[in-house]
């Protein structure tokens, strides 16, 4: 195999190291891995209430196998064995209504998680909608760009 792409997939392994591991074993010498993900605690959005925000990116990020896995990236890479590794980060800025879904999305699973109340989560989705609706929504959510070479 000489290329290797996993794109928003880690954060929903267990285990990324072991699909890396994988993939390193069937890549051919000179072959590229390039691997894309979002940090799903590291999302930024605007809203009034900056605790609850927190609170509710946090606990979303926690239903998730691996969160932070785009973080590591590089260092999968690393430890896997590639060289002339680089790493990049390049972020989406939302501000408008098409970004509704992920956001209610976000304090559902709060909820879901026990995190927050039933309450809190419709008062920060009325916000955000109330945010849609009069041009003030914005979530950043950054991406990251790790690649590497087989020896």
């Amino acid at each position: 195999m000489h290329g290797y792409r996993a794109d928003k997939v880690f954060h929903e392994l267990p285990y990324p190291a072991a699909a890396l591991a994988e993939a390193r074993r069937v890549l051919a010498p000179g072959g590229r891995v390039v691997l894309v993900g979002q940090d799903w605690e590291a999302l930024v959005l605007d809203a009034t209430d900056v605790a609850l925000t927190r609170t509710i990116v946090y606990a979303r990020a926690s239903l998730i196998p691996s969160p932070r896995a785009a973080r590591r990236q590089r260092g999968l890479l690393l430890d896997a064995g590639l060289s002339a590794v680089t790493a990049e980060a390049h972020t989406t800025v939302l501000t408008g209504p098409e970004a509704l879904p992920l956001l209610t999305g976000l304090a559902e699973g709060a909820c879901a998680a026990g995190a927050i109340t039933g309450d809190q989560a419709g008062a920060w989705g009325a916000e955000q909608r109330e945010r849609a609706r009069t041009d003030r929504l914005f979530l950043a959510v950054p991406m990251f760009l790790a690649a590497g070479t087989a020896g």
